[in-house]
């Protein structure tokens, strides 16, 4: 990825950002020079991260470092933006190395570089996805628009500092998120066989509609128990127990990203049944709705 060039008044400035916009995806020439931030706007689908399978449900925010390569199949549902940056964006003494440091720096750079964590911090719950709301995706695909026309239009007078002010914009909202711990345990498979693949992609498209093991076995001509074998050896979960987790997912962005009202995420997550409802979302968030929106909710 080569840096794009501008130039402000009578000095020169090379700025390492380049932006992808399209509707399948692929950083492989980014891998060793570049971060990734990539919006994933509409449609869902699974990432491959280094050979492990991320499912995902737009809108959704993939913030990777220079070592992970990630690859979506092209779809005509799916709608994309990238940007791929070095961290000296925002400040020149920051690299690859001291970004993953504890070492003393002068505050200003240790402020800096701390914006960076998400990008390279990794562990069972965050694999560096960020479930978006309307609200939270509409910020994004903003700040990500604002960067794309100055490096399109590379205006001479205060590009640079106009570019680095959107980018630390982007990077504060995603850390705020990450502070508050606003991510949800994420899948991520090792290994997908290659047969379980469509059915994944089947409960993905599904998941807000009333669907069960019949309709899934009659639409892929397979038994019960293969089917349940196929869950459990490639997700280690069964199927009804990935599902109300997913949906339940969905509703807690939902609680944190709008102020619709709880009955209305239920059935907009596939939930027919109140008392079921809430009591999943206890369940696997601790939680009622009503306290988890009174807890997350920014708006």
């Amino acid at each position: 990825m080569e840096p794009f060039t501008t130039y402000e008044k009578h000095n020169y400035y090379s700025l390492a950002f380049s932006d992808y916009r399209g509707t399948s995806f692929d950083n492989g020439d980014a891998i060793g020079f570049r971060l990734t931030l990539l919006l994933i706007e509409d449609g869902s689908g699974i990432a491959s991260i280094n050979g492990h399978a991320v499912p995902y449900i737009a809108p959704c925010v993939f913030c990777l470092h220079e070592t992970e390569h990630c690859v979506i199949p092209e779809s005509d549902k799916s709608k994309m933006k990238a940007l791929f940056f070095h961290p000296s964006v925002i400040n020149s003494y920051l690299n690859y190395e001291n970004i993953r440091n504890d070492e003393w720096e002068a505050l200003t750079v240790s402020q800096d570089k701390y914006m960076f964590k998400f990008f390279v911090n990794r562990d069972d719950n965050f694999k560096g996805k960020f479930n978006l709301g309307p609200l939270s995706a509409k910020k994004v695909n903003m700040l990500l628009d604002e960067i794309h026309d100055l490096i399109s239009k590379q205006p001479g007078d205060g590009w640079p500092c106009r570019s680095r002010a959107y980018m630390m914009q982007l990077l504060f909202f995603l850390d705020n998120m990450y502070e508050a711990g606003l991510f949800e345990n994420e899948t991520s498979i090792e290994v997908l066989q290659q047969e379980f693949y469509p059915i994944l992609i089947y409960v993905y498209h599904n998941y807000d509609k009333k669907i069960s093991v019949a309709d899934i076995t009659n639409e892929f001509h397979i038994s019960r128990t293969t089917f349940a074998q196929m869950f459990q050896k490639n997700v280690g979960d069964s199927f009804l127990s990935y599902l109300n987790k997913l949906r339940i997912t969905i509703a807690a962005t939902m609680l944190r990203d709008t102020l619709l009202p709880v009955n209305e995420i239920m059935f907009r997550v596939g939930f027919t049944d109140q008392v079921h409802f809430l009591r999943t979302f206890k369940k696997i968030t601790k939680m009622t709705p009503s306290t988890y929106r009174e807890e997350y909710n920014w708006m």
